[in-house]
């Protein structure tokens, strides 16, 4: 399933009582309709299909700005993740589990790992193995 560029909707869901916001990647709203229910967390497609300012990469942030992203970065793994749970596009064991990426992420702000570059690397490669498997979040080429 190819999306070659920031076209999608923005959508709604409902958790626990409360409304939040996301959005869906996509070429057409059939396509767009397939992902939210490969998403299965109940989203209502809330905008015709228009340009999206989609979530940056932080993938591909030096390691020194990925290391000063940290919070912002882990908040942004947290939602990936849910996403890509959800969707059954990833394990529990890649998010949480000790090579995971919340865990990983976790480390790295309490200083219990080194912070050397081959770390950094493998963080930053389970990050993008993430925001692939969360479906209609980032463009795919």
């Amino acid at each position: 399933m190819e999306i070659d560029r920031a076209r999608g909707v923005y959508t709604s869901y409902i958790l626990n009582g409360n409304k939040y916001s996301s959005y869906i990647l996509g070429n057409s709203i059939k396509q767009i309709k397939h992902i939210s229910n490969l998403r299965n967390i109940g989203e209502k497609i809330e905008t015709k299909l228009q340009h999206i300012n989609t979530i940056e990469d932080y993938s591909n942030l030096s390691d020194k700005a990925f290391l000063e992203n940290l919070p912002v970065i882990t908040h942004l793994a947290c939602y990936l993740s849910f996403i890509a749970l959800k969707s059954k596009t990833i394990s529990i064991e890649e998010v949480v589990g000790d090579e995971g990426i919340i865990h990983e992420l976790a480390h790295l702000m309490t200083d219990s790992i080194q912070k050397d570059k081959a770390t950094i690397k493998r963080i930053k490669i389970n990050l993008r193995n993430l925001q692939k498997c969360a479906i209609g979040i980032f463009p795919s080429h």
